[in-house]
């Protein structure tokens, strides 16, 4: 043991990991971007592992310019589990995940021009999404925020499995300065202002109406995404929220 501290600071919910004797290391820390994630390892006895929220990098993001030339093939992805309890558990939100997903596209692609960016679409998307205009998946580096800024709304259906966190799409599309309608997660109405810097929806039906007001309301449409982008800029850059990682573990 040379005692060298290691931090890690995943960006899954849940982690998809067992928990196991190296996690009670006194030289690891762990930073967590969903609170319910935290709260689920210190009841298992794990001391080191912190609440950490996600991190947007703003000044990368300003590079880009929006356009919507963004048409291309795809290819299907497939990927292999592990059967065990933490796993079905897994592989069970992700199915809830997809008809909530599947279903808000569908009810939104029935009244207005709803995209869907993506590698993994079947035959039951197909069968689903009739009035979803679909294409490829995009570059996270070099297409992904262009799109972003492009588009009149962003949508953010969270994963069942992540209880309370703001995801990382959430906060790329603030990053870019995009306007974001999302699902009423608990940590983006703690940390974000509901249509004050972001709006939040607690039903299809809602993020419905919710979209056809926006899209009427361009300059409060534009005001809102303003005020998220300000927001991630001023207290959510990797330049402090690693220093307070470098802090807690006692490195700084």
């Amino acid at each position: 043991m040379q005692g060298i501290k290691y931090l890690s600071w995943p960006y899954d919910a849940p982690m998809n990991v067992l928990p196991c004797e190296q996690m009670g290391y006194e030289t690891n820390y762990i930073f967590h971007f969903d609170k319910k994630e935290i709260e689920k390892y210190n009841k298992l006895g794990f001391e080191r592992y912190y609440h950490m929220p996600l991190a947007v990098d703003t000044d990368k993001y300003d590079k880009f310019k929006a356009t919507d030339e963004f048409n291309r093939n795809y290819e299907a992805a497939g990927s292999s589990l592990r059967i065990v309890k933490e796993q079905l558990s897994y592989t069970l939100s992700e199915y809830i995940t997809w008809i909530d997903r599947t279903t808000l596209l569908e009810m939104l692609g029935r009244r207005f021009d709803v995209h869907l960016y993506t590698l993994d679409y079947g035959e039951n998307e197909k069968k689903i999404l009739k009035n979803v205009h679909r294409h490829g998946g995009v570059n996270y580096v070099t297409e992904m925020p262009v799109l972003f800024k492009a588009s009149k709304i962003n949508l953010n259906s969270s994963l069942r499995s992540a209880q309370s966190a703001i995801p990382l799409r959430a906060m790329d599309v603030f990053g870019c300065g995009g306007f974001l309608l999302t699902n009423a997660q608990p940590e983006i109405c703690e940390y974000f202002e509901d249509k004050k810097e972001v709006v939040a929806f607690h039903s299809i039906e809602e993020a419905v109406d919710l979209a056809d007001y926006y899209l009427r309301h361009d300059s409060e449409r534009q005001e809102i995404a303003k005020r998220g982008y300000e927001k991630v800029k001023r207290y959510f850059r990797y330049e402090d929220k690693l220093r307070e990682m470098l802090s807690i573990s006692g490195v700084l």
